[in-house]
């Protein structure tokens, strides 16, 4: 029995992408000493993503969850897997994107390191981002954790995340109960942090990468020091569309665990009227531990004090 391999369910959301899966489902069934069941959501693509899935489909390691209807994003698509999908007799729960590569030791590596700190129920790892050109570069998470960072960022790339089956079928309690503030969520990924931290999991940042992160035309948001990433990131703030997402994470944490005084206050700031008052408690907020990195919580500061968030 001590040589059985862990039962892993990996959850793929997929929409158009043909030109990167044959490539991302190899690399996860490859995986090295677990047993892999790969679910995939196709989010009715409109290019040849169907039929490529279906051949895929003949190994018998992967089920097809498609969609009749686009659901209208990445994450949308992911909560609605998250929802058919559950963890019963699995030992792990990981996330995948459609375009990545995976490194062989990925599930293994992440199921041996909860393994090893039983207080943890989630874990996230640095990536290799990788363009066409054969540019790469290693990307690490901050592991410097305060008190608030998971109100105002994730846990790295979404790509990484493995789960304890114990806090996947938490999470996805709370996706059921909550569809209002989870349909304006868009990073899946910030949403599983979120609900771990509010409820008093521990997480993993793994140093090691574990996936290549293959930079392209399409991604959603892009390698973090990416000139692409920055950009798209300081226009998010701008333009109102974080102030958003922090409203509807801080909804979904308060919803997670309504007893915590802390996340319900925050909850009902985030939805006061814009005021100078609110503006300040909002800035003195996130200066208290905002974000992982300091120059990040400055920024969010910065954007709260003239009324961006």
């Amino acid at each position: 029995m001590g040589n059985t391999k862990p039962d892993v369910l990996v959850i793929l959301a997929a929409f158009n992408g043909a030109n990167w899966l044959e490539e991302q489902v190899e690399s996860i069934l490859c995986q090295t000493g677990v047993n892999v069941t790969l679910i995939i959501g196709d989010d009715a693509s409109t290019d040849n993503t169907s039929s490529l899935l279906n051949k895929l489909a003949q190994d018998p390691r992967i089920r097809l969850l498609p969609s009749p209807y686009p659901t209208g994003s990445a994450a949308n698509n992911f909560f609605r897997l998250f929802q058919h999908c559950d963890s019963k007799n699995f030992d792990l729960v990981a996330f995948s994107d459609q375009d990545d590569i995976w490194i062989r030791t990925k599930l293994q590596r992440a199921y041996t390191a909860l393994q090893q700190h039983p207080d943890a129920d989630g874990y996230s790892s640095a990536t290799i981002a990788a363009w066409p050109d054969g540019r790469e570069r290693l990307q690490k998470q901050s592991t410097r954790i305060t008190q608030r960072d998971f109100l105002f960022e994730g846990a790295g790339q979404g790509c990484t995340f493995a789960l304890r089956p114990t806090f996947y079928e938490q999470f996805r309690k709370v996706i059921c109960e909550n569809p209002a503030p989870i349909s304006l969520i868009h990073y899946h990924d910030w949403a599983a942090y979120a609900v771990a931290r509010a409820t008093n999991h521990t997480w993993i940042f793994d140093s090691e990468p574990t996936v290549i992160y293959r930079q392209h035309s399409e991604n959603d948001t892009g390698a973090r020091r990416s000139t692409k990433g920055v950009m798209r990131r300081l226009r998010l703030i701008s333009n109102g569309w974080y102030k958003t997402q922090i409203i509807a994470i801080s909804a979904i944490t308060h919803a997670a665990n309504p007893s915590n005084s802390s996340l319900k206050s925050w909850a009902a700031l985030t939805k006061s009227p814009t005021t100078i008052a609110r503006q300040l408690k909002l800035c003195r907020f996130i200066l208290a531990g905002g974000r992982r990195k300091i120059i990040d919580t400055m920024l969010i500061a910065f954007a709260a004090l003239f009324g961006m968030i």
